[in-house]
Order: C-alpha cells, then sequence, then structure tokens
C-alpha cells in the first residue's frame, strides 16, 4: 500500500461531508486515511485519502464487509474502522466477524465503537497508535 506511518491508519466509510472532514482532520494529523465508498465521491477526492471502492451496503451489506476486510489486510497496522452515516455502521454490525476479524472484531451487545485499541485521545482525536 503506501508507506509506513507510525499511526494507525483510519479506514473512513463513506463519501459524506462528514466523512471528508474525518478525513481532512486525520490527514492534517499524519493519519493514513482510506475512503471507502461505492463511487469516487466528495471524502475520496481529498489529498489526504486514499480511495477504495466498496458495493453500497444497501445492495451487498456482506459484499462491503468483505472489501473492508479486503483492505485491512492489506494495511501493515490494524486500521480504526469509522462508518460515517447509518447504512455503514448497520451493514458492519449486523455483518461483525466478516472474513477479517482484526477489522472487524466482536461488537459488544449495544455498543457501536471504532475497531482497534485505542489508548487515549489528542486535542479531540483518537491517537490511533498501539
Amino acid at each position: 500500500m503506501k508507506k509506513e506511518s507510525a499511526k494507525r491508519p483510519a479506514i473512513v466509510l463513506g463519501a459524506s461531508t462528514p466523512a471528508l472532514g474525518i478525513v481532512q482532520s486525520l490527514g492534517l494529523k499524519g493519519v493514513p486515511c482510506w475512503a471507502c465508498a461505492p463511487g469516487r465521491e466528495l471524502s475520496t477526492r481529498s489529498r489526504y485519502a486514499n480511495y477504495w471502492w466498496i458495493p453500497d451496503p444497501r445492495d451487498d451489506e456482506a459484499g462491503m464487509v468483505e472489501r473492508v476486510a479486503e483492505l485491512s489486510a492489506k494495511l501493515d497496522r490494524i486500521p480504526v474502522l469509522i462508518p460515517t452515516v447509518d447504512q455503514y455502521a448497520q451493514a458492519i454490525a449486523r455483518h461483525p466477524t466478516g472474513t477479517n476479524t482484526t477489522v472487524t472484531s466482536q461488537f459488544r451487545s449495544g455498543m457501536r465503537q471504532p475497531i482497534g485499541d485505542l489508548d487515549g485521545y489528542d486535542d479531540g482525536w483518537f491517537l490511533l497508535r498501539d
């Protein structure tokens, strides 16, 4: 993929305005970001984003989860998963194990949280580190 970063990569699901804000903010902090969406839209065109195509979860939830798991397997570090709209969060919640447990680890009952070990916060942002 791209050169290895000291920070844990972020997989941002969606191409909406909130997704763009997340990609831009994390990218400015040096966090490698992967914008995942069905098409090349807003967040996927950021200079801080690496684009990764995923199917629309309204049409193919399992396929979307598989593509996210495939991306995770290619990265050098375990990523943090950030769904930016309900359709992505619901798809991940309905398919919590997928084929790659480094991304789609078990969700605790009733909890929805980014995937990966987060040690702390920095100015309101995840440190995204080991």
